[in-house]
């Protein structure tokens, strides 16, 4: 193969894996992740990567479940969105987190909970976007760099928040309670995302115009959660 044949595959692949990366940096800096940390943070991305596998599998379930009821376009397009991006994604990567992190007793701080979830969400996201750039055109590898990869940092940043928090929670209820709201919270922000995409062949593409104000507002409600839990931190830490 010829460098001029490799160029092209060279920055496709650069334009699938620099936001997911970037972005990983970005709100590890914002959360001030501890140093001692890094070194799960990077095995929680890469697990993030191979969860690909069990969403691949749902997603083959789903089409062949459609393929047998005749669903029409709108069902469907709401079972991708909700039950495979949106609850499937997100409550393997709340697993991930859970049992690579929180059952370990590797959370001491609640911005651990936001700083891990994220990690998952952009290893997920990462190995998602060179599937999808490998396959279209830069034009798509921008757009998802631009919505689709920070959408997954900020609906999993925002589990992550309850995720911090139930590690210090006073009962198991209580505990329990707060990885549910941090779960559905989750499934409920990705799953609206990927539904107003998937229908605005449909609809219109003003379905799709959402996505941007919908990513940005997100984001500042992520970035506020960030302080928030920071805040707790030095609460918690002052408690002591």
């Amino acid at each position: 193969m010829t460098l001029q044949n490799l160029l092209p595959i060279l920055i496709s692949f650069l334009l699938a894996v620099i936001p997911a990366v970037f972005l990983l940096w970005y709100f590890l800096r914002l959360a001030d992740s501890r140093k001692g940390s890094s070194a799960t943070v990077m095995k929680i991305f890469f697990a993030g990567i191979f969860s690909i596998f069990p969403v691949v599998a749902m997603e083959i379930m789903i089409s062949k479940i459609n393929v047998y009821y005749q669903w029409s376009q709108f069902i469907y397009y709401f079972f991708e969105a909700f039950i495979v991006a949106g609850l499937v994604e997100e409550y393997i990567k709340q697993q991930i987190v859970k049992f690579m992190a929180f059952y370990p007793g590797r959370i001491h701080k609640i911005i651990d909970g936001i700083a891990f979830t994220i990690a998952a969400s952009l290893g997920f996201a990462c190995i998602e976007n060179i599937l999808y750039v490998f396959g279209n055109n830069w034009e798509t590898a921008i757009a998802r760099g631009v919505t689709s990869v920070p959408l997954h940092a900020v609906a999993s940043g925002t589990m992550g928040y309850y995720i911090g928090l139930a590690r210090f929670a006073r009962t198991k209820g209580q505990e329990r309670m707060l990885l549910n709201v941090g779960l559905w919270q989750a499934i409920m922000i990705h799953g609206l995302y990927n539904f107003l995409i998937l229908i605005s062949p449909l609809f219109g593409a003003m379905f799709a115009a959402f996505v941007i104000p919908m990513v940005i507002y997100l984001y500042i409600r992520l970035k506020s959660r960030i302080y928030q839990a920071q805040e707790l931190d030095q609460e918690l830490e002052g408690s002591l």
